[in-house]
């Protein structure tokens, strides 16, 4: 259920911070030993002050009103706690305001290890 909650988070603020008839994409993959899940948007984007502060608690950049309209300022701080505590990590990377952003979350897959004996 958190990471659900923390996809959730991330599909929440692309929706939130795009203007209509924006475009978002969502990729999952797997890189590796990773799931690697990218929420790429053109919205807002993030200017580089914030950037290296987006998932600290309460971080928030300047956005109009209506985009403000619910937000704490949590979200993000809950999906790198969320990553971290099953050995993951989240990152972003915008260009700066006005080009949008990208949100990648990289989680270890794990498989589920069966006996000899036990039925495939």
């Amino acid at each position: 259920m958190r990471l659900a909650h923390a996809v959730n988070n991330l599909l929440h603020n692309a929706v939130k911070y795009t203007p209509e008839n924006g475009c978002i994409a969502v990729n999952v993959l797997a890189d590796g030993k990773d799931l690697v899940v990218s929420v790429k948007d053109n919205g807002l984007g993030i200017s580089g002050a914030l950037l290296p502060h987006i998932f600290e608690l309460f971080a928030q950049s300047s956005r109009t009103i209506a985009a403000s309209a619910g937000g704490l300022g949590v979200g993000l701080a809950v999906v790198k706690a969320v990553a971290e505590s099953h050995g993951g990590t989240v990152s972003a990377t915008s260009a700066g305001p006005g080009t949008g952003s990208e949100f990648t979350l990289r989680l270890p897959i794990l498989l589920e290890r069966r006996m000899a004996h036990e039925p495939a």
